[in-house]
């Protein structure tokens, strides 16, 4: 079972560093320092940011952009923890968390 809480600072450090290969790359973000610069990313104030962890290790984190009766959520996880069930559990303890309110996700294919 996964954990989370509010992703610090010093996370959003290490999630802007996570580093994707092959058709996985589209998700490389920006080095963090410069997210700050633009106000973009995780640095986002609109969006409410969430890590999650396995034990110890920091596996993926949430952004939820929550509207009058909707939230828009997105999700990143460790390359190597794509396929794991990861995503889902997050997935499935936003919309847990947010009750009458309707969960879309937009994914790329």
């Amino acid at each position: 079972m996964l954990t989370y809480h509010s992703t610090t600072e010093s996370e959003k450090y290490e999630i802007a560093a996570w580093n994707y290969d092959g058709d996985y790359a589209i998700y490389n973000l920006k080095p963090y320092e410069e997210q700050k610069k633009t106000h973009s990313g995780l640095v986002n104030e609109k969006n409410l940011f969430y890590s999650f962890y396995d034990d110890k290790t920091l596996v993926g984190f949430i952004n939820l952009y929550e509207e009058e009766t909707e939230v828009f959520f997105g999700i990143g996880v460790l390359q190597q923890r794509i396929r794991t069930g990861d995503g889902k559990d997050g997935e499935r303890t936003v919309c847990a968390a947010l009750p009458g309110k309707r969960a879309v996700s937009e994914v790329r294919t």
